[in-house]
């Protein structure tokens, strides 16, 4: 269907599940996690689970990553990542809130990359390159 249909990328956001590839689509499709990966991802780390762990571990910065989907949870080649202070009294809900703010930043940022040609995979890793001009 992707194919028929001349899909050009997949853009999940926060998906849950593992995906499997389709043949040819390979580093086309993308998603987005509430926290810095690698740390705080994979299977069973989602929403305020997420935020709750950062917290219990005394991490002073949080974020969200944009990255490629592979065939694991939340490993694929990053594409895109925006940090947010943790505050002493942050709750989960007060850091989700500041880390949704940068995830409205990160993925059209990650997503004009792609459409733009800016982004070459090569491994483990996403080099995205600056936009000319910039």
């Amino acid at each position: 269907m992707l194919r028929e249909a001349e899909i050009e990328y997949v853009l999940l956001a926060g998906y849950l599940r593992l995906v499997r590839l389709p043949r040819g689509y390979e580093g086309r499709f993308v998603n987005i996690h509430p926290a810095l990966l690698p740390s705080f991802g994979g299977a069973g780390m989602y929403g305020r689970r997420v935020h709750e762990a950062v917290l219990a571990h005394g991490c002073k910065v949080s974020g969200c990553t944009v990255h490629v989907v592979d065939d694991e949870y939340d490993r694929g080649p990053i594409l895109v990542q925006r940090t947010c202070e943790v505050r002493d009294d942050d709750t989960p809900e007060t850091l989700a809130k500041r880390v949704f703010e940068q995830e409205c930043i990160a993925y059209p940022e990650a997503v004009r990359a792609l459409i733009e040609g800016r982004v070459r995979v090569e491994g483990r890793r996403a080099v995205v390159m600056a936009r000319e001009g910039a």
